[in-house]
């Protein structure tokens, strides 16, 4: 099968002017194929998203039934789906100006938590309960835990079939491990006291990575793992997020705009309680390449290299040392 043609088909049944079509690669994700679809009349986005047997999340149904959801609502601040392909995986999406941001503005902060307090009210839309759950969605302190445990069992499956999966799980095992260890203790001791999950409508994996800045405004875009979801795991996420980091004055400012708006009390103290975890939880990810399934997603996606392990590796050392001084 020529999939640039199976592509080319696709967008001229879904309503693309067949005059002048190109299919520009963008490389802005790990997980999907992401072309720009110019043309005579315009252009749009096109998605092809990776399936894999040991991965079952259907991120195309997820995405594209968050952003039907959210259009219907009024939310402007979104791509417009506009047609799907289940069983070759394509989804076609309305095109966004913009582009990342560089520099992250106490601006960029106050739209952010608006987006989330907009999810927070849509939450009680009578359509939001067909909704699914998140990935890695949790609802309980034990659940947070779950995500990083389920994650360290996965690097356990890792084969040592080169010099930079030995050296990696020689850091996991001598590193990583007792640092995780030394958090889930403290978060199950008798002085922490687990407080209420408020559930919230949630894009999942929300940070500045996920966003285009055009004439000040900002779109958010990619929700390929959205659904419920807590939203004390979401800040943690928001905070955590690697590529486009936040200030401790940022997230601050994120999380009691986002307090006193859902009135959600105990958030801040939540989430300072979690986010230890969820750091440990974002070096796993960063670390996901050395798995089979996440290489072959990167691969599809177009973002991997010959220097991924190693590269990952030495990301996810950084981002640690910068983050657990004291531990």
């Amino acid at each position: 099968m020529n999939i640039d043609s199976t592509m080319e088909n696709f967008c001229i049944q879904s309503g693309v002017p067949p005059g002048s079509l190109r299919l520009l690669p963008i490389r802005s994700g790990r997980n999907s194929a992401v072309f720009k679809v110019s043309s005579e009349g315009g252009n749009w986005i096109l998605k092809h998203y990776y399936q894999h047997d040991a991965d079952k999340r259907n991120r195309l149904a997820s995405e594209y039934q968050f952003l039907t959801f959210l259009n219907q609502a009024g939310c402007r601040s979104v791509a417009k789906p506009i047609t799907c392909d289940n069983r070759k995986q394509f989804a076609l999406h309305s095109f966004l100006n913009g582009g990342r941001p560089s520099i992250i503005t106490d601006m960029h902060i106050d739209q952010s938590a608006q987006f989330i307090i907009l999810l927070h009210h849509l939450s009680d839309h009578p359509n939001a309960q067909a909704i699914e759950n998140a990935a890695d969605s949790c609802f309980d302190l034990e659940q947070h835990a779950c995500i990083v445990d389920a994650r360290f069992k996965e690097f356990d499956k890792v084969q040592t079939d080169c010099v930079e999966s030995i050296e990696f799980l020689n850091w996991v095992k001598n590193v990583l491990k007792p640092a995780w260890k030394k958090i889930r203790s403290y978060i199950f001791s008798p002085q922490v006291n687990p407080t209420t999950q408020q559930l919230i409508l949630s894009p999942s994996d929300f940070g500045f990575h996920n966003t285009l800045e055009y004439e000040g405004r900002l779109s958010f875009i990619d929700f390929e793992y959205s659904g419920w979801d807590s939203i004390a795991k979401l800040a943690c996420d928001f905070i955590c997020q690697p590529e486009l980091p936040v200030t401790e004055a940022q997230a601050l400012q994120f999380l009691t705009k986002l307090a006193q708006e859902t009135n959600s009390l105990s958030l801040i103290d939540q989430v300072n309680i979690l986010l230890p975890l969820h750091r440990i939880k974002w070096c796993c990810i960063l670390l996901n390449v050395f798995r089979d399934v996440d290489r072959q997603r990167r691969i599809h996606s177009g973002s991997s290299s010959s220097d991924i392990l190693s590269e990952q590796l030495y990301k996810t050392k950084i981002y640690f040392e910068t983050n657990f001084q004291n531990l």
